[in-house]
């Protein structure tokens, strides 16, 4: 009796070792492409030229964000799905951080209650009011941005400028980003890469 709870108890523990968090959008960590082939995203654009990674483009997920936008989704070839990003396009008719502001603060309420408190939140902008998203596309003027952990996961919550500041265009996007990529992951990624290359020394 004793030895089949310490073996009820050994695979348990080892079933929790393997538990990875909760990926957003209805999506998995370590889900294969061929697997989200089969989800039905409308939109969806798979971008396979690169042999190390390959890019999924959609604009709907399993289980969508309460706004529209579009998801962008890694896959590396040993791991699966490794990232996840969501972005909004915001203030196409305005040049005030005005509807960017109120989408960005609601989602980073819903990460805070989900994640918890941030680690760092980097909001700083040397120019505001209508210069806010010029200021926030050079270098070293501004940045709007708070970053979270779940376990081995990282989320960074960021607005991103537009890049020219067009009437009628968008001014900027709220962009959530999500990260399954754990340091032995990376050692794994860098050791197997690494092996490829020594079939020749040229």
């Amino acid at each position: 009796m004793i030895k089949k709870i310490l073996i009820a108890s050994l695979l348990l523990a080892l079933a929790g070792c393997d538990q990875k968090p909760q990926a957003p959008f209805g999506f998995e960590w370590g889900q294969t492409i061929e697997k989200t082939k089969t989800q039905n995203l409308r939109k969806m654009d798979v971008n396979d030229e690169y042999s190390y990674v390959t890019f999924i483009h959609a604009d709907s997920a399993p289980d969508p964000s309460a706004y529209s936008g579009r998801y962008f989704l890694v896959f590396r070839p040993k791991f699966g799905l490794t990232n996840i990003s969501f972005s909004k396009d915001v203030d196409q008719s305005s040049m005030l951080f005005d509807e960017g502001q109120r989408i960005y603060n609601d989602i980073a309420a819903k990460l805070e209650k989900k994640y918890g408190k941030p680690l760092e939140i980097l909001e700083k902008m040397d120019r505001d009011g209508t210069e806010f998203y010029d200021c926030l596309s050079k270098e070293g003027c501004g940045q709007w941005e708070r970053k979270y952990k779940n376990k081995d996961m990282s989320i960074i919550l960021k607005m991103q400028p537009a890049g020219m500041l067009i009437p009628d265009f968008a001014k900027g996007s709220v962009n959530v980003e999500y990260e399954y990529f754990t340091d032995d992951m990376r050692k794994e990624d860098f050791n197997s890469s690494h092996d490829k290359g020594k079939d020749n020394n040229f």
